[in-house]
């Protein structure tokens, strides 16, 4: 169920015309710099195969010399965070997505929110992710306020949730706001 699902949705990501996709994207930027509140340290993935983009948002956190970058790097099974200060520190890295080349890592207890990527998610903030587990391994370690981000036709009536699974504490859309 959740293999048809994430096929589906990224079939759609990647259908999605341009010039929709920026605007959609620009809506979600907004959203998103509301949600932040007085954050100081945020983790946010790299954005990759039609994924909602990230690096908008990341360059104009750099301008903001109170808050702090950290981008996920796969290190084996597991993936940790790491301080990014520009565009500089990243590089491809597992999976052909950017990773952060630099050895500053952020412990789990010091993000305050983590921007999660969503293949797929509900109205109960359940998220379907690319079925590897990174994201589900580390945010049971943290108590950082888990964003999903995503595209409003990615949300699906109802996803089967494992015991592994950790749900986002918000959701943002071009439309929606779920939290």
């Amino acid at each position: 169920m959740k293999a048809a699902i994430r096929k589906e949705m990224i079939e759609k990501r990647q259908a999605l015309p341009l010039s929709l996709r920026l605007l959609m994207e620009e809506q979600i930027k907004e959203h998103v710099l509301m949600a932040i509140g007085d954050a100081k340290t945020i983790g946010i993935y790299c954005s990759t195969r039609g994924e909602v983009d990230t690096y908008g948002l990341m360059e104009h956190w750099f301008w903001d010399e109170d808050i702090t970058i950290a981008t996920p790097r796969v290190n084996g099974k597991d993936m940790d965070f790491y301080k990014i200060s520009s565009f500089k520190d990243l590089s491809p890295g597992s999976f052909g997505i950017l990773e952060p080349q630099t050895e500053n890592k952020i412990e789990p207890k010091d993000l305050d929110i983590i921007i999660v990527p969503l293949v797929a998610f509900d109205d109960y903030k359940h998220r379907i992710g690319y079925g590897k587990g990174y994201y589900d391994r580390y945010l049971k370690w943290t108590n950082a306020r888990k964003i999903g981000i995503a595209f409003a036709f990615q949300e699906v009536d109802e996803i089967s949730v494992d015991a592994f699974d950790v749900d986002c504490d918000i959701v943002i859309t071009e439309i929606t706001f779920i939290g």
